[in-house]
Formats: C-alpha cells, structure tokens, sequence
C-alpha cells in the first residue's frame, strides 16, 4: 500500500498543523498565589472538576490541530494506490481508451506547436505510463471516427506509432459521434477497471445533443478546457454584374468574445495574385462584411481571402469559385440603308456590343442566328422571316422602330399596334418594380428625370403584353411580351440621338445591357462551386475529365449518369478539372465551419458533466498531470473522505469550545 500526493506543493505548508499547539503554549497562564482563609471544601470542589476541564482543553488543541493538518493534506490531494514502480501481481488489468480530437479547431498553435500536438506527445507518454498488463485502445474522431485501433492492445510500439501518424482533419468536432466506438472497444476485453481520457480543446461546439450511453463502471478524464480568441473568414458571395462587366465579391468574417481590439488586414487573391486589400477593423465577438470588386468579363473565376494569420490559421483563408454563363449571342440588323456612319443607329448599337455582327435586313440569312441568342432589329422596313422564326423558336428580340421605320410593316412578334408619330418633348417613367430588370438595372441611380423624348410612335399594347416604361403622355415606351418560345421588347423611338437624348444619357449602356441580359435569361450558373471539406463534387460529365486536388494529385472520379462525382475533398483549396489539355471547371472546398468550429469558447466543467449524466469527469494539468493519471488509473483520491473528516472536526470543535458547556462545567 502507498500515499502519494498530487499537489506535493501544499505539503510545504504541514508545520502550520503545529499553530494550535504554539498559541497553546504562548497563552498559557502561570497560577498566582492569593491569601484566603480557609480552602478545604474549594480544593475538594477543584479536584472532581479539573480533570474533565484538562481533558476538554487537550481535545480541543487536539481537533484544532487535526483540523489544520487535514486541511492542508486535502489541498496536498492525497491518494490510496497499489502500485508504483513495482507492479502488484494480484492488481486486476485496466481497459484504457484514449480518445483523440483531430477537428481542425485542434490546429490551434500556442508556444510554437498545435493543441493536436501537443495531446499527441501527452498520449504517448500515457502508453508508456501505463503497465504492461493494461490494454490501450486508441480513437480519432472529428465529425465521424477518423481512425481506431481493432481493439484493446497491449502492444505499446503499435500503439505509439498510431498516435504518431494522427493528422488534423478539416472537419467539425461532434463528440457524440465517438461513444458506440468506445463502448464497443471496451465491451471486447472487460476488465475490473474502465478509463476513458477524453484528449480535446473540450470546445462547446463539439457537444451536440448526442450524449454518450457508457456503463457507469466508466472513469471519465480530460485535460481542462482550453478555450482561446480567433477570427475566422465565415464565406465569400460572389456575383457578375452584366451591365457594369465586373465581378464582385464579399467576404464575411467573425470574432471570438475575447479577440483583441485593434485592425486586421484582409486581402484578396485571384488565382495566386493578389488583386486588393483592406483593413478592418475588429474586436471580440464581432460580425463584419469587406467587399471587392474585380474588373473583366471572366467566365470562370477563382481565387481566395485570406486574413492576416493567427494562432489558428486554417479559418483565416476562404477559397471561393464562381462560374457564370457565357453572355448571349447578340445580332444587329439596321434597316437604314447607310448603316455603318457615326450617326446611324448601328453605330451607337455596336458601342454597346462591339462582338456582335451588324447587318442590313437584306443580310440576315448571314447571320446564321441561334437560340439562344438577341436580335436587335432598328429601323425596320420590311418583315423579316428569319427573324420572326428565331424567336418563335426560343430567340429574343429588342425593337428599334426608328426614324426609317415605315409603318406599313407589323410582323405577327410585335407587343403593340403601331399609331401615328408623335412630336411632343416628353420625359419617360419606369414601371419594372418586381420586374426582373428592376434587380438588373438600378434605374435610381441614374438622372432619369433628364432623359427627353422628341418623337416616337403611339402604340398599343396588344393582350398580356407588359408595359416597362411609359411617356408622360402614358403611351408606352417601352413594351415586352413572349412570342412562342422567345421573348420581345419594343421601343417606339429611336436608338441613336435623333428622335430622343437617350443614347447620350449614362443610361443606355446599362439598360440595353440590362435588356440582353434579361431576354436571354443569361444569370450565373446554377452549379455548385463552393463546398465543405468532405462533400461529393457533383458535375456535368465531360469526356476523358480528370480532377486534380489543390496540392495537384490526381483525384478518383466516378460517372453517374449524366454526372462525374467526385469524393476525395477532405484537402481545402481549389479543385480543378481539366480535360484535353484545357481546364473546365474550379471548385473551391473549405474547412467545415457549419456547426461554428471556428469558435472556441470551451465547454464550462458543469456543462460537460451535464453532457454525461452528471458522471464526474476528472481534469488534468497540463503541466503535471502524470501523477494524476497514475492516481486515476490505479488509485483512489482521498480528498471526499478527508472533507467528511474536517466536517466532523469541525462540529466537534464548535462543541467543545461552546461557552454554554465551559460555564455548566465551571459552575460545577
């Protein structure tokens, strides 16, 4: 049988049991010597009463001073074990689980090395702690079971290497998810003794409402939570702005409740470039946005925010993807015989599309036009079969009638009946609220108010046909309506100077932009590009594709049906598939903050006894837990039965000394 103590510290302070005994002897009274006539029956009184009065007072020094040196081995916590060095052979063997977070909240770095690392270097000192005849058994979990031995071992360089080879994942922690595996190890050796060491940043949001089912023979320990300040980049929403031909994008970031005040820099990378930067201000627990904006019409685009780095770095870079279809095809065909001169309306038409083909009516056939594509027809004289046929089949059309337009000619797609001319100066309104080119075009931005309209013709809108903008007279301006699979949009003036001030004003470029977006319902691709670290990449299949990981291996892909899947996303970055040299597709996968890893805010000691049914969990030191281990493992801790003894004490130290008791006995 052996003692030891965890906190031998404490054991400094044992003389100060001896203070009752000092005061005892300091205080102590010499009798003193007064003439009196007579003491027989006093001294007969004295004699049947000192004795008890003398025994009173040593057990009262007697429970002080117990009282003072319990006091002091309680701190000194000591424990009742059966072994140390030489193991006792009638010592029943221990089943041993050392469970091991590798959640990439686990990168946290502090004195140059990771929480993970450091838990690594405590579980192998823990193996080689443990006797021989004790069987180990080791898991490693983040969301799911990452890793686990078979069983229960007692070979340590098996178990040592297992541990060695743990790396961080980047996925979330769910303890819950661990405890089946737990139960099921130590259901396959049982023995007298069952300890699970529970090695993690104890973080609260890897405590779900999973709760562990373990046989209450169970000892539970764990090093004590750590806890910890961070900020973390939460996402990246990117969009392409059609009409002002630019990306944008928009980072979100957040703070633990203790991170320091101060700023931080955050910058932006397409690709490995770096294409912008800025400062932001920070404090604990706060929410914030940062926005950048790159010029370019790039189909494909791709790149990262990365924050200025911090203890743990993992969560300070976002990747992000993003892929918008192609803009559409568009086609320009001038009625105006001298199409082509700087005051033509082709002219003015070809600064705003300048890859599209201009031709006269008699041309169209040239065009070879294609759903889904827009034709913008201006001055139109004659009906145009080609044209009338292209959007019945799914092409689109915006309608200049134009200052050569002669009035005899009303094809079947046209919205409205055409009038007469008018020649009143009149100013336009807008009527596209809830409309889609209202989220398009920002039609407040722009002086509206200073747009003036000459000439035009009275239309009238035909059934269902909607009207986007009217003239101050409330004749339309401009009209909409679908026309068998395809859409048209009329204006009833022209599209150069002539007849109005519009191709002048701020806002033709982006309202014709507005408008070819619109008809050709050319909004950014539907397919996914962002994903969690562990998520199945999902794609068109593309013939002969492979797909290479951030750090360039070769990634397995599987068909199904339309669809090439890939599985192997557990590195964050940038994905890339290429196929015949070319590459196709990016995707960006990021660690998996969806249940707040980045948070490290640590589970509170009666929370976390609340998560395993009030069962008592004990809590290391870091720095000197290997007598605690040793102690939980093969001993027990005194402390309870030591403050039931000083309770005791102390009730009969308020007993003894009761003034009450001292007069009934001196009254004696």
């Amino acid at each position: 049988m052996n003692i030891s103590f965890l906190n031998t510290s404490f054991l400094w302070t044992l003389p100060l049991a001896a203070l009752p005994l000092l005061v005892h002897l300091f205080f102590r009274k010499n009798p003193r010597t007064i003439v009196f006539s007579d003491l027989t029956f006093i001294r007969k009184a004295f004699e049947q009463v000192r004795t008890g009065l003398r025994v009173r007072r040593y057990l009262l020094l007697l429970t002080r001073t117990l009282l003072l040196l319990l006091l002091v081995l309680f701190f000194a916590r000591p424990v009742w074990h059966s072994f140390q060095s030489d193991i006792s052979k009638k010592e029943a063997p221990a089943s041993v689980v050392l469970v091991i977070d590798v959640s990439y909240s686990m990168g946290y770095r502090e004195r140059g090395r990771t929480r993970l690392d450091e838990y690594k270097t405590a579980a192998q000192k823990m193996i080689s702690l443990i006797p021989a005849r004790h069987r180990i058994g080791v898991i490693a979990y983040s969301n799911r079971v990452e890793s686990a031995t078979p069983g229960l071992s007692n070979d340590r360089d098996y178990l040592m290497k297992t541990v060695g080879q743990l790396t961080l994942t980047a996925r979330p922690t769910d303890t819950g998810v661990v405890w089946p595996t737990v139960q099921k190890m130590l259901e396959q050796a049982p023995g007298e003794k069952n300890f699970v060491l529970l090695l993690s940043d104890l973080a609260l949001h890897g405590f779900k409402d999973s709760k562990p089912q373990l046989p209450s023979a169970v000892r539970l320990a764990a090093f004590a939570p750590a806890g910890g300040h961070n900020l973390w980049i939460t996402g990246a929403q990117t969009a392409y702005d059609d009409v002002a031909q630019q990306w944008s994008c928009i980072a979100g970031y957040k703070t633990s409740e203790e991170y320091p005040s101060g700023s931080k820099p955050v910058s932006v990378y397409i690709g490995d470039k770096k294409t912008g930067g800025d400062l932001i201000a920070v404090e604990g627990n706060k929410e914030g946005n940062q926005a950048f904006s790159f010029p370019g019409s790039d189909i494909v685009l791709a790149g990262r925010i990365e924050a200025a780095p911090d203890n743990l770095g993992i969560d300070d870079t976002f990747f992000w993807a993003a892929r918008r279809t192609p803009p559409p095809a568009v086609y320009l065909v001038d009625g105006d015989p001298l199409s082509g001169g700087i005051t033509a309306e082709s002219f003015y038409l070809h600064t705003v599309f300048p890859q599209a083909s201009v031709v006269t009516e008699q041309e169209t056939d040239k065009l070879k036009l294609q759903a889904p594509g827009v034709l913008i027809l201006a001055n139109l004289r004659a009906a145009n079969a080609a044209a009338e046929q292209f959007i019945a089949s799914g092409g689109n059309a915006l309608i200049f009638l134009g200052n050569h337009y002669s009035g005899e000619t009303v094809p079947s797609y046209f919205p409205a009946t055409i009038g007469s001319l008018f020649t009143d100066r009149q100013r336009i309104s807008w009527e596209i609220e809830g409309h889609p080119l209202a989220s398009l075009l920002p039609v407040a931005q722009f002086e509206t108010d200073k747009i003036i309209v000459d000439k035009g013709y009275v239309v009238q809108p035909l059934p269902q046909a909607k009207v986007l903008a009217r003239l101050g007279s409330g004749w339309p301006f401009l009209i909409e309506k679908n026309y068998g699979k395809g859409k048209v949009i009329l204006c009833v003036s022209t599209a150069d100077r002539e007849w109005n001030n519009l191709a002048s004003r701020p806002l033709y470029t982006p309202l014709l932009k507005a408008c070819a977006h619109y008809l050709s319902d050319a909004t950014e691709s539907s397919e996914q590009s962002l994903y969690r670290a562990g998520d199945t990449i999902r794609t068109p299949y593309v013939p002969g594709a492979a797909v290479f990981s951030p750090s360039g291996a070769s990634q397995t892909v599987l068909r199904s049906g339309d669809e090439l899947l890939c599985s192997g996303t557990e590195e964050p970055g940038l994905y890339r598939m290429v196929s015949q040299g070319n590459e196709v597709r990016q995707w960006a996968v990021n660690p998996d903050n969806s249940t707040g890893e980045s948070d490290l805010t640590p589970m509170k000691a009666g929370d976390l006894s609340g998560f395993f049914d009030g069962r008592r969990v004990t809590f290391l030191k870091p720095d000197a837990w290997e007598k605690e281990f040793l102690a939980l493992l093969a001993g027990k801790e005194l402390s309870r039965p030591l403050l039931g003894i000083i309770a005791l004490l102390l009730l009969a130290e308020a007993l003894l000394s009761n003034p009450k008791t001292r007069r009934e006995g001196e009254s004696c």
